[in-house]
């Protein structure tokens, strides 16, 4: 008989009840036969918890008491789905709806290889499936920044160098090996960094583009928003020190000024108080000098 890894999936709620609830609703019909759901909410002041316990309490809500930002409230959820004896842990925005085999797909690939870190799938746009948010993903070192694909390739399966924190598959090894996601970032970039980590690591990243899911971009954080501008531009400077150094930081720094400084021009009103935020951030931290860990 065949068995089926235990999977954990950790939903991330922070003043999303009707985002959280169907997405819920669509992960109680996923055909994968072990799978666990996780709700934590970051100190919602919508009433969120209350509302979701109600609605779903056959399924675990955690609440941190605080608003912990991406990797601090999906740690949570991961430390208990460790604690609880997880196979996998699959992070997954909670504003997103599932196939209902986006799972066995993923658990699928998984399996065939112990180096395989994470997992991937593809995903398309709530408001218009036809257009694709993600179909794998790299780093583009000039930009600083992770690229989305949007086309889906012939392989069903690709190896890439970026997956986001939008839907991922991680195996338990990797969390014990690697550990948890970083924190430092609050929101953006905490992903990336991540991959980063496992692929030093040794692991590899899959794409696995028959694993499909939609998504509501821009549900959390609306990725013009003055928190999304701010929270993107001063954690891409924090990303580089972290894994540059020497002539490469250098350069680097060069083009952050430079874009920054366009910002801070063509911006008005609340995005360009985000603009000076970041570096009234970057004048506290005075921080310029990289860390110097592998990339």
């Amino acid at each position: 008989m065949k068995s089926f890894p235990l999977v954990y999936v950790i939903l991330l709620n922070y003043n999303g009840y009707k985002d959280t609830i169907e997405c819920i609703e669509s992960l109680e019909k996923v055909t994968y036969p072990n799978m666990k759901i996780v709700i934590v909410d970051n100190n919602s002041t919508d009433g969120s918890e209350q509302i979701i316990k109600e609605k779903f309490p056959q399924h675990t809500f955690i609440q941190t008491g605080d608003n912990l930002g991406f990797a601090g409230g999906n740690n949570v959820g991961i430390n208990y789905a460790l604690e609880q004896g997880a196979d996998y842990v699959c992070l997954l925005n909670n504003d997103t709806v599932v196939e209902k085999d986006f799972l066995d797909k993923l658990v699928e690939t998984a399996e065939k290889d112990e180096t395989i870190g994470i997992v991937g799938g593809t995903i398309l746009q709530y408001e218009d499936n036809k257009k694709i948010w993600y179909a794998g993903g790299y780093f583009n070192r000039i930009g600083g920044k992770a690229v989305h694909i949007k086309k889906l390739p012939k392989q069903i399966l690709n190896e890439v160098t970026f997956i986001t924190g939008c839907l991922q598959l991680i195996r338990r090894k990797v969390l014990l090996e690697v550990g948890l996601l970083p924190e430092e970032y609050f929101l953006y970039y905490e992903d990336l960094d991540y991959c980063m980590q496992v692929r030093n690591k040794g692991y590899r990243l899959i794409y696995d583009k028959r694993a499909v899911i939609y998504h509501k971009c821009g549900g959390t954080a609306s990725y013009k928003s003055p928190i999304s501008i701010y929270y993107s531009n001063r954690n891409r400077l924090i990303f580089y020190k972290k894994y540059f150094r020497g002539l490469d930081l250098f350069r680097y720094k060069i083009i952050y000024n430079i874009l920054l400084c366009i910002k801070l021009l063509l911006y008005r009103k609340e995005n360009r108080n985000a603009i000076i935020n970041v570096y009234k951030y970057n004048f506290r931290k005075r921080g310029f000098q990289s860390e110097g860990k592998k990339c």
